[in-house]
């Protein structure tokens, strides 16, 4: 296995458990304090989005791919399209809470992905 398939691995991995995690700690408090529906979250759905998600970032920045800051803002504004289409409908606190979380499990995703991608690269040590 190269290092950068391990590093791709260790994404999938260890980026998936951390991000779950995260997503589901926040849904967690949305539903206690600001009583968000205890709606049936079908867990495989983000999970996997996730997984492809950090791969590509990774392989944008290990092989430093022209616009990939354009193609990681662009894919988050869609991400966010479609949560605010479901905010926009609902227009309440809790809505806003389970929004918020959405776009903070990209923003981990796209951290993680990047950062993965900079030490594949040999750019970022640890």
């Amino acid at each position: 296995m190269t290092t950068l398939q391990t590093y791709l691995l260790g994404d999938i991995l260890v980026g998936g458990v951390l991000t779950i995690a995260f997503s589901e700690s926040l849904h967690f408090i949305a539903r206690k304090r600001y009583k968000a529906p205890d709606t049936e979250r079908i867990l495989w759905m983000p999970a996997l989005v996730g997984a492809l998600e950090r791969v590509i970032y990774t392989l944008l920045v290990h092989f430093a791919i022209p616009g990939a800051a354009g193609f990681i803002g662009s894919w988050v504004v869609i991400k966010a399209v479609g949560g605010w289409a479901n905010f926009s409908m609902d227009k309440s606190q809790s809505g806003r809470v389970l929004f918020s979380a959405g776009l903070m499990g990209s923003a981990l995703s796209i951290i993680i992905g990047i950062l993965t991608g900079l030490v594949a690269k040999g750019t970022l040590h640890f």
